[in-house]
C-alpha cells in the first residue's frame, strides 16, 4: 500500500512541477496563439482574428472613415471568421476544392490588374507587409467560398422561355 502511495505522490510532484513550469512560461510573456472559437471540427485562432481586425482597421484609416468601436469590429470579424470556417468545412464535406492552377490563374489576374509581373507578387506583397503564403491561403479560401456559393445558387436559377423572350424584347427596344 505504501508503494502505491509513494508512486502517487511522486506522480503528483512531477505533475506539479510541470504545472509550475507552464505557469512560468506564460508569466514570462511568451505569447502563444489561442483558440477564440470552436466551429464543429475546426477552430478560429486569435492570430486570425487579430490579422483580420488589423487589415480592416488599416483599410478604414486609409479611407479616412470614422472608426467603429473596437469591440464592435472584433465581434463582427469573429462572426465572419466563424461563418467562413463553417463554409470551408461544408466545402470539404462536398469535395469542393481549389486547384493550384485555378489559384495561380487568380494570382496572375490580381498581378495583371495591379500592373505587377506575376513573378514579382511575393516581393510586392512583402513591401506592403503581407505574407505571400498567407495571401495565397486567403485567396484560395475566397475562391472556395465563391465556388461553394455558385454550387448552391446556380442549380436554383430557372429562367423560363417567356422571361427570356421578354428580356430579349427589352434589350432590342433599348438598342433602338
Amino acid at each position: 500500500m505504501s508503494r502505491v502511495l509513494i508512486s502517487l505522490l511522486a506522480t503528483l510532484l512531477l505533475w506539479g512541477n510541470a504545472f509550475a513550469q507552464t505557469r512560468e512560461l506564460s508569466a514570462s510573456g511568451v505569447s502563444l496563439d489561442r483558440i477564440v472559437a470552436i466551429v464543429n471540427d475546426g477552430i478560429v485562432l486569435q492570430s486570425q482574428l487579430d490579422d483580420q481586425i488589423q487589415m480592416i482597421m488599416s483599410r478604414l484609416r486609409g479611407q479616412n472613415a470614422q472608426l467603429p468601436p473596437a469591440e464592435v469590429v472584433r465581434q463582427q470579424v469573429l462572426e465572419r471568421l466563424v461563418l467562413q470556417e463553417i463554409q470551408v468545412q461544408r466545402a470539404e464535406r462536398l469535395g469542393v476544392q481549389v486547384s493550384d492552377e485555378v489559384l495561380n490563374e487568380a494570382l496572375r489576374d490580381v498581378a495583371k490588374r495591379n500592373g505587377i509581373p506575376f513573378e514579382q507578387m511575393p516581393i510586392a506583397l512583402a513591401a506592403q507587409g503581407v505574407d505571400y503564403a498567407a495571401y495565397r491561403d486567403d485567396l484560395r479560401r475566397e475562391i472556395l467560398m465563391t465556388m461553394l456559393r455558385q454550387r448552391d445558387v446556380l442549380p436554383r436559377i430557372y429562367v423560363s422561355p417567356r422571361e427570356l423572350e421578354q428580356a430579349l424584347q427589352r434589350q432590342s427596344q433599348q438598342a433602338d
